[in-house]
C-alpha cells in the first residue's frame, strides 16, 4: 500500500471533520482531546502526534489506514474490490509477475 507522506495532516483532519459533520467541539470530544490542541491544528499552529492522529480517527471511526490513504476499499468500484482481494490472495511471486504484465501494457 503506497502511503500520502506528503499530506497536509491537519487539512486531512478538517476534510474528514467535516465529512462526518462534527464541529470542532464535538472532535474534541469524541477524540478525548483538548479543545486547545484541536483549535491549534486547525489554525495550522501545531502538527497531531501519531497519538493524535490515532485518537482522530478512533473519534471519526475510521482506521489509520483510510487517514493516509483516502482511496480505500470503500471507495474502490465492485470490480477494483474484486481485483485487490484476488491479488492480496496471491503468493508474492505471482504478485510480481502481474505487476510485471500490468507495468508493460501500454494503454
Amino acid at each position: 500500500m503506497v502511503y500520502n507522506t506528503n499530506m497536509d495532516v491537519n487539512k486531512r483532519i478538517e476534510e474528514l471533520r467535516l465529512q462526518k459533520g462534527l464541529s470542532i467541539y464535538e472532535l474534541t470530544v469524541k477524540s478525548d482531546l483538548s479543545e486547545n490542541t484541536i483549535y491549534h491544528w486547525h489554525k495550522n499552529k501545531s502538527k497531531p502526534s501519531l497519538n493524535g492522529i490515532i485518537s482522530v480517527c478512533k473519534a471519526l471511526e475510521i482506521s489509520v489506514e483510510e487517514f493516509f490513504n483516502p482511496k480505500t476499499k470503500d471507495a474502490l468500484t465492485k470490480r477494483e474490490t474484486e481485483l485487490v482481494e484476488l491479488f492480496s490472495n496471491c503468493p508474492v511471486e505471482e504478485q510480481d509477475a502481474i505487476l510485471t504484465i500490468l507495468k508493460t501494457r501500454k494503454g
